[in-house]
């Protein structure tokens, strides 16, 4: 009755039901871990982390823990005094991924990069150490309904073990997941889908044209951004290029990239207007969905 009365009915039962019987057997079934290589893999992680919290004390000259949230506030905005950086929904002062990247790009403290290393480490031996099931298999819970913007969702299996098991990074992946006798894992991706939308919304035949040449896309982006050739280009700029392509496709700010590469405001400035400079197509799309938007909504 309320899937018929919010006009969803054909929504639900053409995409959403179907998934469920899959999906339920993927998460029951579970995957095998590589039992050695996942002992080998936290004690690694943990020493890493180690030796890291101690270049921390070293710099900082005295011991402060990257994990807790009380100690780094006191740190960077008592004592050293930086830029107060406020939770917008607490309104209380953080030290959380977004106020570190802001930190780490105005004052350039090493530090921060070593901060944002045992925070992730520590993440990553937390996620390898979860509870595994009696056959050494561990599982998730897959949320169909996903995200707010409809991606799929995954949590700790409905028994208590498991974990989220789509953000595990893919050196680790490879290395710890068995696939059963007789089987191969496979990675399938779209081939840049949203900016090939993009550039066929926005009319852009340059960029059309580059996507239909089987060139490698971010490379030769890179050479038209930092003005040389594209066998010239370094891994580094290929992923910068990477980033500002995708950034364009929501017409980020250069602030944002600022942030997100971790180089400065007036770099981010450069390298994206010199991007748009190529495809203006672009942002007179984005003009017109805008303006479209502010007649009609």
């Amino acid at each position: 009755k309320e899937l018929k009365e919010f006009g969803t009915k054909d929504f639900y039962f053409n995409f959403i039901h179907p998934l469920i019987i899959p999906y339920m057997e993927t998460q029951n079934r579970g995957i095998h871990i590589d039992l050695s290589r996942r002992e080998e893999a936290i004690q690694t992680l943990e020493q890493e982390i180690k030796k890291t919290r101690e270049e921390i004390n070293n710099l900082a000259g005295k011991e402060l823990n990257p994990l807790s949230p009380k100690q780094l506030i006191s740190y960077f905005y008592d004592e050293l005094k930086y830029y107060k950086y406020v939770d917008r929904k607490t309104g209380k002062p953080t030290c959380n991924e977004d106020a570190l990247n802001r930190l780490k790009r105005k004052y350039n403290n090493p530090i921060i990069d070593l901060i944002q290393s045992v925070r992730d480490k520590n993440k990553l031996r937390g996620t390898l150490a979860t509870d595994l099931d009696c056959d050494n298999k561990i599982r998730t819970s897959y949320i169909i309904f996903g995200t707010e913007t409809g991606r799929l969702a995954s949590r700790t299996h409905a028994y208590g073990s498991g974990t989220n098991l789509q953000n595990i990074p893919k050196g680790i992946a490879k290395e710890l997941f068995i696939p059963a006798p007789g089987n191969i894992f496979v990675g399938v991706d779209l081939s840049q889908a949203e900016a090939r939308v993009v550039a066929a919304l926005a009319g852009e035949t340059h960029l059309l044209e580059l996507f239909d040449s089987g060139k490698d896309i971010h490379k030769e982006n890179a050479s038209l951004i930092y003005g040389k050739p594209p066998e010239e280009i370094t891994k580094e700029e290929r992923q910068q290029a990477k980033t500002i392509v995708h950034a364009s496709n929501y017409d980020v700010s250069y602030r944002t990239v600022a942030l997100v590469l971790g180089i400065g405001e007036p770099k981010a400035h450069t390298l994206l207007e010199t991007y748009h400079n190529h495809y203006p197509g672009i942002r007179r799309w984005h003009r017109d969905v805008q303006n479209e938007l502010r007649r009609n909504r």
